[in-house]
């Protein structure tokens, strides 16, 4: 079974347990019309005051009753619908996180998609449901108090489930029109909202604006029409339910002048069918909201179909870094061709491999690919032999460094980020991590050091900034395997000296270190070029042999950037004291 298959079996289950008191509620509900037709039929006439006190005992122990149950019913329901979302918001998020192709906005939608279908379950639309199926025991008392009451309440009914049926109908493109505009709006905003700064530079407030507002619009519109036909069908019902009760009370009164039933049975009667019609009123004023929850519930399947929870694997040995890509191929959904085409390549434990190329070649992607941020659609990543797919991930994750072509950073602290907000860090490993990658004393300068607030609420590093303390956060805990995605696009250059001096010192330590890069100063530190063009390999081999090919030989040394030496093992690389470094750190975080 999948997830979702388990949250829909949960709710099912509690259903039932709902389904059953509702029968018990039903039954209850008969207890005042009941103790009404006993009290004028035999407690008046005998004048008897014991029979009255009995009658009212039971008639309040019925009605505690009936209290305790509905109470019950919807705390049932609101527990199945917190489980709901339990069970379903970790494979939501994480089957987001296992693919890659997908956007921060689809995972925040299929979060609303499930909390929109915890409120359904934990509301009385639900319960009105679960009553539905109960309406039968109203309509057979009142045929047998007179077959001509129920065929009225029966007639009645019929045409109210007519009406829920056209409601239905009309409201169907709607809602589809509305849900539609509504996420595209939220899209929109979203994106305006990341790159606010880019609107405001570039003056496009007033186009941001008329491009969320159009779609804003729309959804309001389709709003104030779905609002429009549901109070309409919604006034109708009620018209149907408040005239078939007084038809009751005028048919029964008929009744009653012939002679046929009492004068307190009409009254009984008129509650009966205002019971009976309740569950088909409840369902015509909330069709909007059931027929909202069994589209976002159908989202939510479509997103999980194929995700599966992955057992736990086993624990394989500390990786050294061989690489052997063979035959992969990556693509995005919607689109017919392929970034990564077919390409097959080794690496050997503790080189240093350059990935080049045009913009649109695939470097970043076949980076992502080889780090296991995303999964290839044919072909296979083996990392000392083992297939990628076959890594425990967070045992991998250990082994791993990785900054990413825009970096950001989560809500927390400086320390806590380059921690990874790992809970058994040390202050000792944070301030080495920093130190590796040459920006302990930038850090000391910020407002309150390692423990300044950074991310959404907090401070806002520069791009340099941002791109040094991402590379401390890669050096956490020296790990064997380091992949950076152009690290030095926002960087001057002291902070390329400063990124050059890190990568020697972990390519010192035998660490197997990725990189892609626009810029040929980086590659003075590179064993072997990859040179990539339309998603395959044009040239790969020793840096001597492809840079005089691809690079003009002034070009690495256009920027007045130092010689960085190469370390020997077991000794540190020849440049800067951390002191000095961290100095120019604050001009590179520009």
């Amino acid at each position: 079974m999948t997830e979702l298959d388990h949250a829909t079996s949960s709710v099912r289950r509690a259903f039932i347990g709902v389904f059953i008191m509702s029968g018990i509620t039903s039954v209850l509900m008969l207890a005042l019309p009941f103790y009404m037709m006993q009290v004028f039929q035999r407690v008046l006439p005998s004048r008897s005051e014991e029979t009255l006190i009995a009658l009212s005992i039971l008639a309040f122990i019925a009605f505690a009753t009936y209290g305790i149950f509905e109470a019950l019913r919807m705390a049932v329901l609101a527990r199945a619908a917190a489980r709901y979302e339990a069970m379903l918001a970790g494979p939501v998020v994480y089957a987001h996180f296992l693919d890659g192709s997908r956007d921060a906005s689809s995972g925040m939608e299929l979060m609303q998609d499930v909390r929109q279908v915890k409120t359904f379950i934990g509301s009385r639309a639900l319960a009105a449901v679960a009553e539905a199926p109960f309406i039968p025991i109203f309509v057979a008392v009142l045929f047998m108090v007179d077959i001509a009451l129920g065929i009225l309440i029966t007639c009645g009914m019929v045409v109210m489930v007519v009406v829920a049926i056209l409601q239905q109908r009309a409201m169907k493109r709607g809602i589809e029109v509305q849900n539609d505009a509504q996420r595209g709006a939220n899209r929109i905003l979203q994106s305006h909202i990341e790159q606010s700064e880019t609107v405001r530079v570039l003056g496009l407030q007033k186009t941001a604006i008329a491009r969320w507002g159009s779609l804003n619009a729309r959804g309001l519109t389709a709003f104030v029409n779905l609002q429009t036909v549901g109070a309409l069908f919604g006034g109708f019902s009620r018209f149907m339910r408040f005239s078939l009760q007084a038809s009751i009370l005028g048919v029964g009164a008929f009744l009653a002048l012939e002679g046929d039933v009492a004068a307190v049975v009409v009254f009984a009667c008129m509650m009966l069918g205002g019971r009976a019609l309740a569950p088909l009123d409840g369902l015509v004023g909330s069709w909007s909201a059931l027929t909202n929850a069994w589209s976002a519930h159908n989202r939510v399947r479509d997103a999980l179909i194929g995700f599966y929870v992955e057992p736990e694997k086993t624990a394989l040995p500390e990786p050294r870094g061989n690489f052997m890509v063979e035959k992969l191929v990556f693509g995005v959904r919607g689109s017919d061709e392929a970034i990564i085409k077919r390409i097959s390549f080794g690496i050997e434990a503790g080189e240093t491999i350059g990935i080049i190329g045009p913009s649109g070649a695939g470097k970043s992607t076949l980076l992502r690919l080889l780090a296991g941020g995303l999964m290839p659609n044919a072909g296979h990543v083996r990392l000392d032999g083992a297939d990628m797919r076959n890594w425990n991930r967070i045992q991998l994750g250990e082994y791993m460094g990785y900054v990413p072509q825009a970096v950001e950073f989560f809500p927390g602290t400086i320390g806590e980020n380059i921690a990874r907000f790992d809970p058994d860090a040390s202050d000792a490993d944070i301030v080495e991590a920093a130190q590796q990658a040459g920006i302990h004393e930038m850090i000391l300068r910020f407002p309150r050091g390692y423990d300044t607030r950074i991310g959404t609420g907090g401070m806002q590093p520069s791009g340099g900034q941002k791109q040094l303390i991402a590379l401390a956060r890669a050096l956490y805990r020296n790990p064997r395997l380091i992949f950076l995605d152009e690290p030095n696009s926002n960087l001057d250059q002291e902070g390329d000296h400063i990124l050059l001096g890190a990568v020697s010192r972990a390519k010192a330590r035998g660490a197997t270190i990725i990189l892609v890069t626009q810029r040929p100063v980086l590659l003075q530190v590179v064993d072997r070029v990859l040179l990539m063009k339309n998603g395959t390999i044009e040239n790969y081999g020793p840096r001597q042999e492809v840079l005089p090919k691809v690079v003009k030989p002034a070009s690495v040394e256009r920027r007045p950037v130092r010689q960085i030496q190469q370390p020997k093992a077991g000794e540190e690389a020849n440049e800067k004291t951390d002191g000095q470094v961290a100095a120019g750190a604050g001009g590179s975080a520009s």
